[in-house]
């Protein structure tokens, strides 16, 4: 069974092929985590709420989400989004000078950047011959075209490291105790610092408040058992850190839109087809 992690490791490379060009359709929210390859996601249909290392965006179709390496990213969707993605692994860069560059979280709508990626989407969808060759030459002219036109400093881009360190930290500890019970007190207890202190840098590094992140991770955790298992209700609610059935069901309807039940019915209605 998928299970949900802060850190999303490297998949393993194609032939040693360090661009990974995908297309996607979802409509589940993206608990926050972060890799070292960089991320491009480029939405077609749909808008989403991108928080990046402290940084919220709302992205509507024709915007480019950048993550860049290391850096913590998760995402709300509304209804149902299709993107594009980019993974740029870091061999990507072996044979480059600018080896750190650094790009703007969100790039607006800019029709050279969607042209690139309707290239890559065509010799991705295309597999002939030469394929690979045109896809990375194409990420290498969108990479240098965005490093000339979007590039940051570095310190622009990233908060303290410390702070990201103590932020790993946090998320570690309720990827590790979700199903248990989670305090501000605890959390502050766990970092040496007063509960008013967390709650403020969480939600401004997070984008959420540590009530809003602790649900949410829960909930995305049950939609996993719901859809793989045959426990009850109560039973998931009860594995995945909630004490009280109705307060599962009215967290779990609030974040996906439906109960648990209507959600599991419709996960096995999707996977008999």
């Amino acid at each position: 069974m998928k299970d949900l992690k802060l850190y999303e490791s490297i998949p393993s490379l194609e032939n040693n092929f360090a661009v990974k060009f995908r297309e996607y359709e979802n409509d589940s929210a993206l608990i926050p985590h972060w890799h070292e390859h960089i991320e491009m996601m480029l939405l077609c249909d749909g808008e989403c709420d991108f928080h990046v290392d402290g940084r919220s965006y709302s992205a509507r179709p024709g915007d480019l989400i950048v993550v860049n390496s290391a850096q913590i990213h998760s995402f709300t969707v509304k209804g149902r989004i299709r993107f594009y993605s980019l993974l740029l692994f870091p061999s990507f860069f072996d044979d480059v000078s600018d080896k750190e560059i650094k790009i703007s979280g969100i790039v607006r709508d800019d029709e050279r950047v969607r042209e690139y990626f309707d290239e890559m989407h065509r010799e991705y969808t295309a597999d002939k011959k030469m394929s690979d060759m045109m896809l990375k030459g194409c990420a290498y002219r969108l990479v240098a075209y965005l490093g000339r036109k979007y590039s940051v400093e570095h310190k622009e881009q990233s908060p303290d490291s410390q702070k990201l360190k103590r932020l790993y930290s946090l998320l570690e500890y309720i990827s590790n105790n979700y199903s248990e019970r989670i305090s501000t007190k605890d959390l502050a207890a766990y970092c040496f610092v007063s509960e008013e202190h967390l709650c403020r840098f969480f939600k401004k590094t997070v984008g959420k408040t540590v009530s809003e992140y602790v649900n949410q991770y829960r909930v995305e955790k049950a939609a996993v058992l719901l859809s793989n298992t045959d426990d009850t209700v109560g039973d998931v609610g009860a594995s995945v850190g909630f004490e009280d059935i109705n307060y599962f069901s009215r967290i779990f309807k609030r974040i996906k839109g439906l109960t648990p039940s209507e959600y599991r019915r419709i996960a096995a209605q999707k996977q008999d087809k």
